[in-house]
């Protein structure tokens, strides 16, 4: 039967004012985020992954982060598997797109990995749309910094002026990336995601993408395209319920330490007692 219109409010509601335990807000670098911490069964001993997730054009919000709640109405957050990452979700305001705030979000990411001790060797960023663009906009201004990239139904660009609008960034997807804005990320390990039939941003934003960036040659390891035939640009459902694809992304590491602050401390104390055990000699 019809469910009552007080409990289709409610959970209207939770979804954009909730919060559960792991997660809370915060901000940084400009940016109103919301961060969840992963299930300690599901994600074991810290330090943990982290996976940035940029939202699409719909879930923009007021700079004072009254919306902040709209980055959960789409995205990775019920996902098989996504609990074993830490989760960090920006919110773009509402007059900008992701492409313009590569920077900010590179510098979130950052932050955000120091601050709650993450592991910076398994650092991705996905979006979705809007944030699709973002992800390889970001990712090319910090291509140190990301393991990987998964992007859904979006394209490869560069870092956007700030007075770029939808519009004109969704015209980047008719053509092929130019050489130079795969210079920094030609070689990080992507997977993206498109329906054929999208009429938002063109299907090529991800084909020629793919081709550009080494197509079928590369291999499914570091490079994949998965295309919907008969879908169009809502295919963000789907993308995130990919059996593997939390798998596929926890096999890669960039080059950075995956120590842990406290483990780091840990370290340099251990090298301080050494140290100070080789001066005073071998105790009789």
């Amino acid at each position: 039967g019809a469910k009552p219109f007080f409990w289709a409010s409610a959970l209207q509601w939770r979804a954009l004012m909730g919060r559960s335990d792991l997660e809370e807000r915060g901000e940084g670098s400009g940016l109103q985020y919301l961060a969840k911490r992963p299930n300690p069964a599901s994600a074991g001993a810290p330090p943990w992954p982290l996976l940035v997730f940029l939202h699409g054009a719909g879930e923009r919000g007021h700079e004072d982060g009254r919306d902040l709640g709209k980055v959960r109405l789409n995205g990775p957050w019920s996902a098989a598997g996504i609990d074993r990452f830490f989760l960090l979700a920006p919110q773009c305001p509402e007059t900008l797109v992701w492409p313009a705030l590569a920077k900010e979000v590179a510098a979130l990411t950052r932050t955000v990995v120091e601050r709650f001790d993450l592991d910076a060797s398994r650092c991705y960023i996905t979006g979705l749309s809007m944030g699709a663009f973002g992800a390889w906009a970001t990712a090319s201004v910090a291509p140190e910094l990301f393991a990987a990239v998964v992007a859904v139904c979006g394209a490869v660009v560069p870092p956007l002026p700030r007075n770029t609008g939808l519009s004109a960034m969704c015209q980047l997807a008719k053509a092929p990336p130019k050489a130079e804005d795969l210079s920094q990320v030609g070689k990080i390990p992507a997977w993206f995601f498109h329906g054929l039939k999208d009429r938002i941003v063109d299907p090529d934003g991800s084909q020629l993408a793919f081709e550009a960036l080494g197509g079928k040659a590369r291999g499914k390891g570091t490079l994949r395209l998965t295309t919907y035939k008969d879908a169009g640009h809502h295919v963000w459902g789907p993308a995130y319920k990919t059996h593997d694809l939390f798998q596929w992304l926890l096999r890669h590491r960039n080059g950075a330490s995956r120590r842990s602050k406290s483990q780091t401390v840990a370290s340099k104390d251990e090298t301080a007692a050494a140290r100070t055990l080789s001066a005073v000699g071998p105790r009789s």
